[in-house]
């Protein structure tokens, strides 16, 4: 965007000019999540409930004392002789059982077989046998060696790894021809021959180095000695010694294990040592999706964008809510590690040798990861319930390198450690891993946070810390540049494809083109100029090559029909969305200041979306005020001057997201004009305004406008009637038109229109006949519902004074209730130039659009769903079969080898190099056959994760949070309202529910399917049997049944689909969490613990899952029969598998408790639906409100009986059998929520094909009465009968014969107009061949059949609001409930929608009950008008018997010409100049509005409307009046003085 002016901005801005803003965002963000406390301590929190967990496992898991221990020397010798003897003792078992000499695995040929044949070696071998006692055999390769030891069970082999030729026995005595380096393994069989409880334990270990914090306890790894690896390994390098030494003196090594000093053994720091680090990740991940939730909804909101428009960058917007969130997280922080350091049980903590600082320094780092990862991962996926939903499973993936690294038997190389270390939670859990290491040593301290706990790991903790901070960093510049990168590589994609354009085609160019540009005579610079400004989304122009200027001191009206793109259009002047191209200049001022996009000139307003619903009125206005730089005196100036002109001071501490729609509407203007900005931007602000609020909104912005530019755009064609100064008009993106509206309509609009108002008796017929006596051949140019309309030409204007008189003379026999006269309106020009496909000059065309009739096929205007029948007579099964058809329509439209012991070693070097004084070196390691049994016996281990375990913990965490994205789905559903749209359209509660769980079911099926397949085909059959696998697989759908189950329960307990979201997912977490805490022997340990985490049923899963492997794993190994033989022949049973006996499969307890969940949580759905059974019955009216009302009524001496009270007795004299008579009928309807009336004691009937208007000052209260009547709530007292039948008693019968339009649009953003309509209709009965026909004819005649196969959520809010009205209408109801009559519909939208509603009344006979808080359609669909003021009736009655004190005479508004207006209203002398003139005219006439529009009313006896026309006409030009409006009923006075002689009542009584 431009400017004209050389000036910097940044001269300009104050060197604090920043800081204010990052702590003013501050300060939003700590009244936001305070507002929302208990959902942040829960979210915060939540790492530190879960260590609660390992709390109560230290309670139960006391510390060992460890004696002082000093070992003996250890006997090389006997432990060779006692490997021999247990060997001999099992050959003779096997010889006496198979009656031949038998060996395997567990008892080998006591034969050592070594490779290659060499002299050299001979003689090492020779030396080396001495005192061995075995047989020696000799191979050529260690290959065949090898071979040879896996086929007939040798004890040991010996591989010279050095190729040596051979020498005469003469050479032998040369020292120096043998190798100076002898490097050699020992083979051995990878199974243990001397096992301690499990026949098939084998030498593998996990670390280099022994463990000090389990082999201390152990006593060590003893394999080496008992093996005889070690007494192997001193004869060989004894031997070679020998050989190589010029002394003869034999040293003597002995080995001994070190001593152990007194101390605490802790099992909880063995237990915990991997476990820890998942606990806390897995409780990271709720504060990830909170801190995720309220990013993206932000987002959502376009609140980034509204931030951006005050000049808050987004480095701001992150930094602010980077300290915000960090200082939040390191409370908790400290929190959790207070709880891990307090000793709990006899002076042991969960973490005892650690300083508190050094944990809290790597925690405040992993907080750093964890904020800089919600940010990345909010900016990376554009869509919100997307981000919610892949956050967690990436949050778990990044901490599966480690997760698959702790169990390895080999470690990571240093490179690969690396790269794991760079997944933050992976670095975290080497951290953690290795803060236990050093435990029971020294213990982490600073000293010591940048070493190694263990020579064999890569990094220490303080190199983990440095690693997690520089990831967050790069996750941060993600976040920042991916929006910047997204754009760029669009942008390349756009100009690498053909460009095509999406809106403007062939078909319909004729429409699209742009009529004419007015020039102002007198010459007055532009304060905002756009100049070829294009938008294109899709691969469609939304905006094409749009050009016009603003001017200050004027509002201009921004018109167009639905999809026209008008929001879009004010999105590029705020500078929320960047054009295609093109540019927006902004000029210089009187001050010579520039208008600029930054905070100080422009406010935004669209409706009342983009605020901070947890703020309250006073806090966001004095946020968007000092973001503007208002300065604290000026502020409070501005707080109370625009919170009394909107009559918002007695709200001004209620939160945002309780005010109603009209109050937050008002607020959001507000917001825009507070701080004096030049620009300001309002976009369909009168959608949810009532008379007063209207009145208030544009009185405020009328004086607003001076020293401002003011663009607007509306759907109604009064507003910019009385309220533009200038007006553009947008049609398929293009402009129009542009220019004032009498300029606009001298070029398109002639003449006049006169508007009759007509009773139920009156005749078309006979008006045009009294007409056709003045203008000959004059007909009706649109027909409505009671509202007839007649353009009189500019030539018969002279004659209208005539016609009027005679129409008023006629008024009663003609059965007119009211008269008006209107010069040429707004509307005829949209109609001409901004319709979607405009008429121009073509009449035909124009009175079609007039006549609210289609375009897009103009020889037929038929309803087809009028004609065709719903099948009312269905069976249960057949309307169940329709149910489970639209349900599963819509659904599936919406988803689819080890070093030896190195102590020995280096002895022996160090000897070698003594005696031969030279690089002598030998080199030995430990070589493992591959193992004989194909499984491994440690899988058996309860001490440690087994495969079983790591495999069900995966799993189970994928389902946690991909089978509860279905709750987003369900929440959102049923709090938009769709749910309830589909119970009206009669979808059971039962089916429903029935038909989503065996969706669920059906799609849980298919995915685990194709799951158990794939694991059949890649994995081995040792561990994906068929058994194995069919047993897994059900174990799966019970899990995701469960689940499932327990997601429909909570889901009922939520509003907001990501709090669902959060809380359902943690709740599943921490039976997750139980499952690692409480895996293995720890059950034994805590078993008053066993059932607690039962009620979790992820916990139930992943029990049942590690059984299944674990049962699987024993019957494999006991399948080996060399195990078998050695586990009954050789250890009687006596170590593990014992015999391999049978053991039935325990997973009963597993699938008893998931049952019991499934059971239990369908048994709450059931109460939830019958709760209505449960509740006491609704009384007939309440005793306290009926004597409150019997005081009111006698408190004076009148007998008379106001339309109140009468239509009270009407109603409650009306006998059973008469009810059937009227459509609805309500009695001493009451409903009191949280301690409110909302409804208090209010009767009225409604006739078939007749229409009730109730008209509210508080859309809190008029809804309430529709819900009411739609069956949703039940009232707390009082009676509803719809056609007969009783709400309360037969909710279901009474509610099929409603159809319910919602105040806001509910459907389903995912689905397309199409699929709405035709699931709809398969619910309400159609014929299967004639729905695609019925939704394409509707669609055409509601004016949507362009968006027809358009995504909902792609459409324009008009486009919403017809879909919504469709959805009703295509019930062909008894009752059509429409709430709060919307004007986001455009002018020729909302004629199709009268049409269509007027048409279903009189061929269908449907009643219709409205209610709003405007009257814009009063008299031309209603027959009866309902005024509600707090819940109370005011009025009841037909329109012409409202308010008979006020409604006998005429309201004349008039438009006064810009030139004369000032912001206290007209100049002065044109202002006594028109007062005087009324006065002298029409002496009754009394003044009721001031201002642009000026408003008179004369009493009906002191004048006609055919003298007020020609005074008024004949003076238009010397009074300075622009346009004129004279009625002899005007609704919206009357509805005005009615509120405010309510409001003045209930004052007074207050």
């Amino acid at each position: 965007m431009d400017g004209t002016s050389d000036s910097s901005d940044e001269d300009l801005v104050p060197t604090n000019y920043h800081w204010v803003r990052f702590k003013w965002m501050l300060w939003v963000d700590c009244c936001k999540h305070w507002n929302k406390r208990w959902q942040f301590l829960f979210a915060m929190l939540m790492p530190t409930i879960l260590s609660l967990i390992v709390i109560l496992m230290r309670f139960e898991i006391s510390a060992e004392h460890i004696t002082a221990t000093t070992y003996p020397t250890s006997n090389l010798e006997r432990a060779w002789t006692n490997l021999k003897r247990v060997i001999k003792e099992r050959q003779n078992i096997l010889q006496d059982y198979f009656e031949t000499p038998t060996f395997n695995t567990f008892t080998p040929q006591i034969i050592i077989g070594y490779a290659p044949n060499n002299q050299a070696y001979d003689d090492i071998i020779n030396i080396a046998r001495q005192g061995l006692d075995v047989e020696w055999k000799n191979f050529s390769t260690c290959e065949e060696l090898r071979t040879k030891m896996s086929k007939d069970y040798y004890l040991a082999g010996i591989c010279f790894k050095q190729t040596l030729n051979n020498r005469t026995d003469a050479e032998s005595a040369d020292l120096s021809i043998y190798p100076k380096r002898l490097d050699f393994s020992l083979i051995f069989p990878s199974e243990l021959r001397i096992y301690n409880s499990k026949i098939g334990d084998t030498w593998d270990t996990t670390n280099l180095y022994i463990m000090p914090l389990r082999e201390e306890h152990s006593n060590g790894f003893m394999a080496y000695i008992d093996e005889g690896f070690i007494m192997l390994q001193r004869q060989i390098s004894e031997a070679f010694i020998s050989l190589t030494s010029a002394e003869s003196k034999k040293i003597q090594v002995y080995l001994r294990k070190l001593p152990v000093v007194e101390h605490y053994y802790d099992p909880l720091s063995e237990v915990i040592l991997t476990r820890m680090s998942l606990l806390l990740v897995l409780g990271y991940a709720t504060p990830v999706l909170y801190l995720l939730k309220s990013l993206v909804i932000e987002r959502q909101k376009k609140l980034d964008s509204m931030l951006a428009i005050l000049d808050v960058t987004p480095f701001i917007q992150f930094y602010s809510w980077f300290v915000f969130t960090l200082a939040s997280m390191s409370i908790a922080s400290f929190v959790l590690l207070l709880v891990l350091k307090i000793p709990w049980n006899n002076g042991f903590a969960v973490f005892n040798n650690v300083t508190f600082t050094c944990l809290y320094v790597l925690m405040t780092a992993f907080n750093i990861y964890t904020l800089s990862f919600c940010y990345m991962m909010s900016k990376f996926f554009r869509s919100p319930k997307v981000a919610i939903t892949a956050a967690p499973i990436f949050w778990i993936l990044f901490y599966l390198p480690f997760a698959s690294s702790i169990q390895s038997t080999k470690p990571l190389s240093e490179t690969l450690h690396t790269i794991v270390s760079l997944f933050g939670n992976s670095a975290f859990g080497f951290a953690i891993k290795s803060i236990y290491h050093l435990e029971n040593t020294e213990g982490l301290h600073w000293n010591n946070f940048f070493k190694r706990a263990l020579s064999s790991q890569n990094f220490s903790v303080g190199t983990y810390t440095l690693i997690m901070c520089g990831v967050s960093i790069v996750q941060a510049l993600i976040g920042i540049c991916v929006t910047k990168v997204d754009k760029c590589l669009l942008n390349i994609l756009k100009k690498l494809r053909r460009h095509t354009d999406g809106r403007i085609g062939s078909e319909n160019s004729r429409y699209s083109k742009t009529i004419i540009l007015e020039v102002r005579a007198n010459y007055k610079p532009s304060a905002v100029e756009v100049i070829s400004v294009s938008v294109e989304r899709d691969n469609k122009l939304i905006l094409d090559d749009i050009s016009f200027s603003l001017y200050e001191n004027e509002i201009t009206m921004l018109m167009g029909h639905n999809g026209s793109g008008k929001t879009m259009l004010i999105k590029v002047l705020a500078g929320i969305t960047s054009p295609k191209s093109g540019k927006v200049v902004y000029a210089e001022t009187n001050d010579n200041k520039l208008y600029t996009s930054s905070s100080d000139f422009t406010g935004v307003c669209f409706n009342d979306s983009m605020l901070f619903y947890n703020l309250n009125v006073k806090h966001q206005l004095m946020f968007f005020g000092r973001m503007k730089g208002v300065i604290s005196v000026q502020l409070k100036k501005e707080l109370k001057k625009y919170l009394e002109a909107l009559e918002l001071d007695n709200y001004k501490y209620v939160r945002t997201e309780e005010l109603t729609c009209g109050q937050r509407t008002k607020m959001a203007v507000a917001c825009a004009l507070i701080g004096g900005s030049k620009i300001i931007l309002l976009d369909d602000i009168v959608l949810k305004l009532d008379v007063r609020d209207y009145d208030l909104v544009w009185k405020l912005l009328e004086k607003e406008k001076f020293g401002r530019v003011i663009l607007a755009s509306t759907n109604l064609s009064l507003e910019p009637e009385f309220h533009a100064d200038n007006i553009i008009i947008l049609g398929q993106g293009r402009v129009k038109c542009t220019g004032t509206g009498q300029f606009l309509k001298s070029l398109y609009c002639f003449g006049c229109h006169l508007l009759i108002a007509k009773e139920e008796n009156c005749k078309e017929a006979e008006v045009t006949k009294v007409l056709n006596q003045f203008i000959p051949d004059i007909t009706p140019a649109a027909h409505i519902g009671r509202e007839i309309s007649y353009h009189i030409e500019s030539s018969n204007i002279e004659i209208l004074e005539s016609i009027l008189h005679d129409l008023e003379a006629k008024k009663e026999q003609l059965d007119i209730m009211n008269i008006t006269i209107i010069e040429t309106p707004v509307e005829e020009l949209f109609c001409k130039l901004g319709a979607e496909r405009p008429a121009y000059d073509d009449r035909k065309r124009y009175l079609r659009i007039f006549n609210g009739l289609s375009i897009m096929h103009e020889d037929n205007h038929d309803l087809v769903f009028l004609k065709r029948r719903i099948n009312y007579q269905m069976s249960a099964f057949q309307k169940s079969m329709r149910q489970w058809t639209a349900l599963y329509y819509k659904h599936f439209i919406f988803y689819w080898a080890h070093k030896a012991p190195l102590v020995l070693n280096l002895v022996y070097n160090a000897i070698l190099r003594h005696n031969t004084l030279n690089d002598n070196r030998i080199d030995v390691e430990l070589e493992l056959l591959k193992m004989e049994s194909k499984v491994a016996v440690s899988e058996l281990s309860r001490k440690t994760f087994n495969m079983g375990a790591k495999l069900a913990m995966h799993i189970g965490i994928i389902i946690c949070y991909s089978v509860c994205v279905r709750v987003m789905l369900s929440v959102s559903e049923r709090t938009s309202g769709f749910q309830n749209l589909q119970r009206i359209a009669g979808l059971s509660a039962f089916n429903e529910w029935i038909c989503l769980f065996a969706l669920d079911l059906s799609k849980h099926f298919i995915v685990m399917s194709i799951s158990t397949v794939f694991c059949f085909l890649l994995l081995p059959s040792v561990y994906a049997s068929l058994t194995v696998l069919r047993w897994c697989f059900c174990l799966l759908m019970l899990g995701c049944t469960s689940m499932t189950s327990v997601n429909y329960v909570l889901s009922l307990f939520f509003k907001s689909s990501h709090v669902a979201y959060l809380f359902i997912t943690t709740i599943h977490s921490m039976g997750m969490s139980f499952f690692i805490a409480y895996y293995g022997d720890l059950v034994d340990r805590t078993k008053f613990l066993t059932m607690l985490p039962r009620i979790f049923p992820l916990y139930s899963f992943c029990h049942g899952l590690t059984n299944i492997y674990s049962h699987n794993i024993q019957n494999r190994l006991c399948q080996d029969e060399i195990v078998r033989m050695v586990s009954t022949g050789l250890e009687d049973c006596k170590k593990i598998p014992n015999c391999c006996a049978h053991k039935d499969l325990e997973t009963d307890d597993d699938a008893f408790y998931l049952w019991m969940i499934i059971g239990n949580a369908w048994v709450c759905i059931l109460i939830y639906e019958c709760r209505g059974l449960f509740k006491r019955e609704v009384p007939i009216d309440n005793y306290d409100r009926a004597l409150d009302e019997y005081k009111r009524r006698h408190a004076s001496d009148s007998i008379e009986v106001d339309e109140v009270t009468a239509e009270m007795i009407h109603v409650q004299s009306l006998k059973p059998r008469m009810r059937y008579y009227y459509t609805a009928v309500c009695e001493n309807l009451g409903l009191i929520k949280k301690g409110k009336i909302l409804v208090d004691r209010v009767s009225f009937t409604i006739e078939p094909g007749k229409s009730l208007g109730i008209i509210g000052t508080n859309c809190n209260y008029t809804n309430a009465l529709l819900n009411i009547l739609t069956g949703t709530p039940c009232p707390s007292f009082g009676r509803v009968y719809i056609n007969g039948v009783s709400m309360t008693e037969e909710r279901a019968k009474a509610i099929s014969h409603i159809g319910y339009v919602p105040t806001v649009s509910c459907v389903m953003g995912e689905m397309t107009c199409k699929e709405v309509l035709k699931m709809f209709c398969i619910l309400y009965g159609y014929a299967r061949n004639e729905i695609d026909e019925i939704c394409e004819n509707f669609a055409k005649n509601c004016g949507f059949y362009t968006q027809y196969n358009t995504q909902i959520q792609r459409c324009s809010s008009g486009i919403k609001e017809r879909i919504s009205y469709a959805i009703a209408i295509l019930k062909k109801p008894a009752l059509l409930c429409i709430g709060n009559y919307s004007f986001s519909v455009d002018p020729h939208g909302r004629r199709q929608l009268y049409r269509l509603v007027v048409s279903l009344c009189d061929k269908n006979g449907t009643a219709i009950a409205i209610t709003s808080v405007n009257n814009c359609y009063t008299e031309i669909l209603c027959h009866k008008l309902i005024v509600m003021n707090d819940g109370q009736f005011i009025h009841v009655g037909q329109p012409r018997d409202l308010a008979p004190d006020i409604n006998r005479g005429y309201v004349v508004s008039m438009r006064m010409k810009k030139a004369i207006q000032t912001p206290q209203g007209v100049m002065p002398k044109v202002f006594f100049r028109l007062t005087a003139f009324m006065e002298k005219t029409f002496p009754s006439s009394q003044l009721v509005q001031e201002g642009a529009v000026m408003q008179y009313f004369i009493p009906i006896k002191s004048t006609t409307l055919a003298l007020i026309f020609k005074n008024l006409r004949a003076n238009a030009f010397q009074l300075n009046i622009e346009s004129l409006s004279i009625t002899s009923m005007n609704m919206s006075y009357i509805f005005g003085r009615i509120t405010e002689e309510a409001l003045r009542k209930y004052s007074t009584s207050a």
